[in-house]
């Protein structure tokens, strides 16, 4: 099975940590990077990860090299940091067979543990979701009762749903799919998971574990997490 990380950021919320060294390759501990933490959920998992690269790619890939812990690692460029559907079209343009296939989707600036990754893959199609104190932060599902994604709302402004989108997908045959640009001519992922949800049965599944790093606190929280 193959999966993708999106590892091509700025990283620009992390500030000075970011200036030098791009955000996947920030230290958890002292041995561990965030992307080494990634993928070493993915170990036994998937037997080829395709990284996303972009801003410090050199860096990213002399670090990570052509292998992981028996995973072939193969990168794509991504010229322009433009998103996450950019992100997806450079794969498809690198790998034409990359989405017709039960594939698995994470970002490479959140953090993720392999119970989850599991979860996921117990279905067809399954996004990971969890609970949030502040709906309006992030993009939300509403949830019927057979725990299917009926609807996906990107920062609502009213309450719509308190479970968030926690960006790790499964999903197993995108290739009907097309990517469509937006009126600013971007490729807008969100768009994509829209008309997903509308012709699949995509299950949402509760994350044990998931914390998006965008700041240096959400760094030292994961660092105090994984160190109790």
């Amino acid at each position: 099975m193959k999966a993708i990380i999106l590892a091509a950021g700025l990283g620009t919320r992390m500030g000075e940590l970011t200036r030098h060294t791009p955000k996947p390759l920030l230290k958890l501990d002292e041995r561990t990077t965030l992307l080494e933490h990634n993928l070493l959920q993915l170990e036994g998992i998937a037997d080829e990860v395709i990284i996303v690269v972009g801003y410090l790619r050199e860096q990213i890939i002399g670090h990570i090299g052509t292998s992981y812990k028996g995973m072939k690692i193969t990168y794509v460029i991504q010229k322009e940091q433009r998103g996450t559907g950019d992100a997806l079209l450079a794969v498809r343009e690198y790998d034409a067979s990359a989405f017709t296939k039960k594939f698995i989707l994470m970002m490479g600036d959140d953090l993720y543990v392999r119970r989850d990754i599991q979860k996921c893959l117990a279905f067809d199609d399954a996004i990971l979701v969890q609970k949030v104190a502040d709906p309006s932060r992030f993009g939300v599902f509403v949830v019927n009762k057979q725990g299917i994604i009926t609807k996906a709302v990107e920062k609502p402004k009213a309450f719509v749903s308190e479970l968030a989108n926690a960006a790790l997908y499964v999903f197993s045959d995108l290739a009907i799919f097309t990517f469509q640009k937006t009126t600013r001519g971007e490729y807008e992922f969100t768009d994509l998971v829209k008309r997903i949800i509308k012709e699949k049965q995509v299950h949402a599944v509760s994350a044990t574990m998931w914390i998006p790093i965008g700041t240096p606190e959400d760094l030292m929280k994961v660092r105090l997490t994984l160190s109790q």
